[in-house]
């Protein structure tokens, strides 16, 4: 049984809250969504290089790792043995080959069975890392959250290639530019020109509608353009930029001031949040804290559950939703074999969490989405026309929700994750359970007996008297 602290908060009067909606002036997220749609305030984080089965591959009741599932070392040569799923206890790892490259090897035309030997082609010392996956005990924060709000477990990274395109499916649908090369066909960014991208994003959807939005960014670095020779060579201490926050790397959000204001310190998203004037939209783009490999993960995970508090202790809880997913897999298994829509993918699973007031409890989401149903999702919302065929075609998070329920307070996250161990058998916590029984009878049993001969021993005594 999962043992969850909830806290109560002290709500003011439903006449009360409706004068203050009227008098005040309204926050930058208060605009309306869909009439039926009770969200207004929408937060949107994006971390970094897991698959679902590396962090919910035991997770009770969702999609994990199949029973007696393993992959051979080399496909080719079945007598170097197999790798199973195993337990990682160390939060830091080595950052596995995950190019576009080594993913398209490991998926090798849809047998997903080639993560350890495409881990090694590409230069890790031992691919058996890439079956490795962590639980509550590294992530408790996380597996709350599945327990009380909604676990997507058919969550596909929107690229078969790493963090850039990945990225850039999050704000734009697609990696296509809105000009054409030499040969008059469409460019494909593969990273940032120098003469930066021509591209449509949701940003600029929302900017057009009057819809209010900001990109909160972890060491913002103002200069870290696609103008920077440094930073696109991947040389900056803050190169990552350029490829977590697609933003800067197209000209008009560089220059334009309409524009440029929205990209923001992360700093301002807890000011933000603590005065009730989050916009509608909000995107957030973690750098240290990302989970990125070698990175710690705890840290990470503690970060982004930190958001979330900020969110939850906010105005906005009430009418607010928080989506928090991994942009692509990491060079870790995953045993799913992600639908090949187009040229560009999908990649493989990636966790996904949807929280909020109104998300289903407990709901383990098996909807086919991918990074452009967020996108789906905010033009659903807010009545915005698709970027792309992608994200017309996506899915919404529409079944993640019930808009019909009472909002439900914000939830205490514990440290401490109390659950059976996925990795015992039945048999074994059967007995356990059975042993735990047994004690408590003898125990019960050696308190009836010593409070009979302590009785006994008083009335004896009485009875001297």
């Amino acid at each position: 049984m999962r043992m969850l602290r909830r806290w109560s908060r002290v709500w003011v009067s439903t006449v009360t809250s409706l004068v203050l909606l009227v008098l005040m002036v309204a926050p930058a997220g208060s605009q309306a969504a869909r009439p039926d749609v009770p969200i207004d305030t929408l937060v949107v984080v994006m971390q970094e290089d897991r698959t679902f089965n590396n962090y919910f591959g035991t997770y009770p009741g969702a999609n994990g790792w199949p029973d007696g599932y393993r992959v051979p070392r080399d496909p080719n040569d079945l007598s170097l043995g197999y790798v199973e799923p195993h337990k990682l206890t160390e939060t830091r790892t080595v950052s596995l080959p995950h190019s576009e490259k080594a993913m398209r090897a490991a998926y090798n035309a849809g047998a997903m069975d080639s993560f350890v030997a495409a881990a090694e082609e590409f230069g890790a010392d031992d691919g058996a890392l890439a079956l490795g996956y962590y639980n509550y005990n590294e992530i408790p924060f996380y597996w709350q959250l599945a327990d009380e709000f909604v676990l997507a477990d058919r969550w596909f990274s929107s690229v078969m290639g790493p963090s850039f395109p990945n990225h850039l499916y999050l704000f734009s649908a697609s990696r296509t530019s809105n000009t054409v090369d030499e040969n008059g066909d469409p460019v494909r960014y593969d990273s940032v020109p120098s003469v930066g991208m021509d591209i449509e994003t949701i940003f600029d959807s929302l900017q057009d509608a009057g819809i209010s939005w900001k990109v909160y960014i972890q060491g913002y670095r103002p200069d870290v353009t696609y103008q920077n020779a440094e930073a696109r060579a991947g040389l900056h201490p803050q190169a990552a930029q350029l490829i977590w926050v697609p933003l800067v790397g197209i000209p008009r959000f560089v220059h334009e001031p309409e524009l440029n204001e929205n990209l923001v310190p992360l700093s301002e998203y807890f000011e933000d949040a603590a005065k009730g004037e989050l916009p509608a939209v909000s995107f957030i783009t973690p750098s240290g804290l990302s989970e990125h490999p070698p990175g710690d993960l705890t840290l990470g995970h503690y970060f982004a559950t930190d958001l979330l508090e900020a969110l939850m202790l906010s105005e906005h809880w009430e009418s607010s939703a928080y989506v928090l997913t991994w942009d692509e897999w990491g060079g870790f298994a995953d045993h799913v074999e992600p639908p090949q829509v187009d040229a560009d993918g999908y990649g493989f699973r990636v966790p996904g969490l949807i929280v909020s007031p109104y998300a289903k409890q407990g709901f383990i989401d098996s909807t086919t989405y991918d990074h452009t149903s967020v996108l789906a999702t905010i033009q659903d919302w807010w009545g915005l026309e698709p970027l792309a065929s992608r994200d017309a075609n996506a899915n919404t998070f529409e079944n993640a929700f019930d808009f019909t329920q009472s909002p439900r307070p914000p939830l205490v996250l514990s440290t401490e994750y109390n659950a059976p161990d996925p990795e015992i058998d039945a048999a074994e916590q059967v007995a356990r359970v059975t042993s735990a029984y047994v004690q408590m009878a003898l125990i019960l049993g050696a308190v009836i007996a010593l409070s009979f001969v302590v009785g006994r021993v008083v009335r004896a005594r009485w009875d001297v008297q």
